[in-house]
């Protein structure tokens, strides 16, 4: 077995864009198929193009239609992005666009433990961004996972944003099927960026309440204090909007703001929390000070939380 190294010109003779950009090519064995214009790759072969590495057991190269393909234990890269690995490759070389089948991606997401499973039957990669159709979006990472979103198509930027658009989201609440349509879903990723955490959604166990959603949209972080907007949805009970703001009036003096509003559309009953915070330090010596007024927490699995 011997090691060959070729670039572009020699290998594909891809005059059209050769001058742009060149192919590197490294693996075990390099033939020529009989009667086509396709060369054959195998053993460890490791391909460097534009800012795309791949790696795999076998490629074959089409020199006429400028493209590759593989299906046997193929990993590729972006610079600066994940490593993905699906079951199949078709890789346009003019285009610089990889479509891949049969692939899973894992995605670490900013200021959480969990993970982010993406999970279609192709996706196409393109230099700086992903994009997909009829994909499962999910954090559980059993092999069927409870809860997942399914959208008709997905773009995911890295350490930019995810957004999904024609979606349904399945949450089964404890063993009871439920699901509904979105039109729309993003995630923001990175510090300081706005993100719409995935909705809690369950059913109340106090009469009189039935389903909820609630929404939590972080748009700011400060060094791990995030603030946040509250947008909630109860069935029999109506709206409730919330915020959470925290603030740095200097290197010593720091703080939060909370407060949550939300009135009972069927018995007209007001629920609202403000709550002031503030912490001022001086070398080894703090001072916390609180302002707090509650008539009605934030509603939980429950009902109401009332302050007494």
């Amino acid at each position: 077995m011997h090691k060959t190294w070729m670039g572009l010109l020699v290998l594909l003779q891809l005059n059209s864009f050769a001058a742009e950009s060149s192919l590197k090519l490294s693996s075990d064995s390099i033939k020529k198929l009989p009667k086509s214009d396709q060369v054959e790759a195998s053993g460890n072969v490791i391909v460097t193009y534009k800012n795309a590495t791949i790696k795999a057991d076998k490629i074959i190269f089409d020199q006429k239609q400028k493209k590759m393909t593989s299906t046997k234990n193929i990993e590729i890269k972006r610079k600066n992005t994940l490593s993905l690995r699906p079951k199949k490759l078709l890789y346009n070389l003019k285009e610089n666009i990889a479509q891949l089948n049969a692939i899973n991606i894992a995605i670490e997401l900013p200021d959480s433990k969990k993970k982010l499973f993406i999970k279609s039957d192709t996706i196409y990669d393109y230099p700086d961004k992903k994009k997909g159709n009829n994909t499962i979006l999910t954090s559980c990472d059993l092999e069927t996972p409870h809860y997942f979103i399914w959208a008709q198509s997905f773009e995911y930027i890295p350490k930019k944003r995810i957004v999904a658009t024609n979606l349904f989201v399945w949450n089964p609440i404890w063993i009871v099927p439920f699901g509904f349509w979105m039109p729309f879903y993003w995630y923001e990723l990175g510090e300081r960026q706005i993100i719409w955490n995935f909705p809690t959604i369950g059913k109340k166990t106090t009469p009189g309440w039935g389903y909820y959603v609630q929404n939590t949209i972080d748009y700011e972080n400060r060094n791990g204090r995030v603030s946040s907007i509250y947008a909630d949805y109860y069935q029999y009970k109506g709206i409730g909007l919330g915020i959470n703001q925290e603030y740095d009036l200097s290197d010593s003096t720091k703080g939060n703001i909370y407060y949550y509003h939300f009135r009972e559309t069927d018995t007209h009953q007001l629920n609202q929390k403000f709550k002031l915070s503030n912490t001022y330090s001086e070398g080894n010596h703090t001072l916390t000070y609180t302002l707090d007024s509650t008539d009605g927490e934030r509603i939980n699995g429950n009902g109401r939380n009332i302050s007494t």
